[in-house]
């Protein structure tokens, strides 16, 4: 997540780097003006809060295992900020990376988000298996219903559905990312990495 210049990274088991510095303090300010903080719930569930001074929640970025997850709290005013990203706007459009038109295709829209060195900030100190302006391999169409077949042997998907239930996901996008979550790792504990 970047805010003004600085720039926070989390990864798989709350690994984490501000600026490029790895396991700085934390608290620590970010844009002079939010306070970022980490929870630990345990060693696989640890969560960074972004909060204003005044204790309005910005966001929280949440490791879980090596799931990460963003939330936007009360505190995210998006409509009096130029926001936009990857998780797209203030009304959920999926717009271009220059922002000029919206993308309805989700396979076109994360193809248009592809770091471009260069132009982007470096915000990933990993580098990717694929490097922009080269595209991403897409799966042929039934290949995700396949592998999730495959992967979920062992788990069913009423056992996946009830672990999400629990976790507190009852919109149906974020039920089906979940579900599907639960069954490609073949963990029910994967159902937490969505809940905050």
């Amino acid at each position: 997540m970047q805010i003004g210049n600085d720039v926070l990274e989390v990864s798989s088991f709350g690994d984490y780097m501000f600026n490029g510095i790895s396991n700085v303090g934390l608290p620590i300010k970010m844009a002079d003006r939010y306070t970022i903080t980490k929870v630990a719930k345990n060693d696989h569930d640890i969560s960074f809060q972004i909060k204003e001074d005044d204790g309005a929640e910005i966001a929280t970025m949440k490791a879980f295992k090596d799931m990460v997850s963003v939330k936007f709290g009360a505190g995210f005013r998006p409509d009096k900020e130029n926001v936009h990203g990857i998780l797209g706007d203030k009304t959920g459009a999926r717009y271009s990376h220059d922002h000029s038109h919206i993308i309805e295709n989700i396979d076109e829209f994360g193809q248009e988000w592809q770091v471009r060195p260069g132009t982007d900030p470096e915000l990933f100190q990993t580098k990717p298996a694929v490097r922009y302006p080269d595209k991403c391999v897409l799966k042929a169409p039934g290949a995700a219903k396949d592998a999730r077949r495959h992967l979920g042997e062992s788990i069913s998907v009423e056992d996946a559905t009830k672990a999400c239930k629990e976790a507190g996901f009852s919109l149906k996008g974020g039920m089906e990312a979940c579900i599907y979550d639960v069954i490609a790792t073949g963990d029910l504990e994967t159902a937490q990495a969505g809940s905050f």
